[in-house]
């Protein structure tokens, strides 16, 4: 279940990607700046909330890996330098730490809601909802991580995008939403 879940993930940042060409190519190139302007302070605003939510909570993760006594687990940190080191490669694929709330769902939404509000197709908006949600049942079904990380992240979000939307509206010659 793990590579469907990153495959999802793959395919929510393709899409937006593509999203922001097809702007481009529109001859409107201000309308995808805009567009990524608003998607890169909705992801800085949500990455620092989770840094500090995952400061403040701690949660064993949910993967096999990560449990005790399994011998795929990690070691125990013995002096400060292992607490300092950063195993890239293992993070990236077998991290057992920042679970509060869930980065995969935060980049998904993001994109999703950038393409809901920047675009009047239907059919996209459609098809993006159907991403998050199996984005989201991937993650849990790979035990990425909890039903908590993935809801808070749900909602916190839309919301931190609501607020940069009404305190940070897009300029008068970009593109406009609904």
């Amino acid at each position: 279940m793990w590579w469907f879940s990153e495959a999802i993930t793959i395919m929510l940042f393709t899409s937006f990607g593509a999203f922001l060409v097809v702007s481009i190519g529109a001859k409107r190139q201000h309308c995808s700046i805009t567009i990524l302007r608003r998607a890169l302070a909705t992801v800085s605003s949500c990455q620092l909330l989770r840094i500090l939510s995952f400061t403040a909570t701690q949660l064993p993760a949910p993967s096999q890996h990560c449990q005790p006594g399994n011998a795929t687990a990690l070691e125990r940190p013995n002096s400060v330098w292992d607490f300092l080191k950063v195993d890239v490669k293992r993070q990236a694929s077998q991290g057992c730490g920042d679970l509060v709330f869930s980065s995969h769902v935060t980049f998904g939404l993001v994109f999703a809601l950038s393409m809901w509000h920047y675009s009047r197709d239907r059919r996209l908006h459609l098809a993006m909802a159907v991403l998050v949600a199996l984005q989201c049942y991937g993650i849990l079904a790979s035990r990425k991580h909890y039903t908590l990380d993935v809801v808070v992240a749900l909602y916190a979000v839309p919301l931190v995008w609501d607020v940069l939307l009404r305190r940070l509206p897009d300029p008068s010659n970009g593109v406009t939403g609904r």
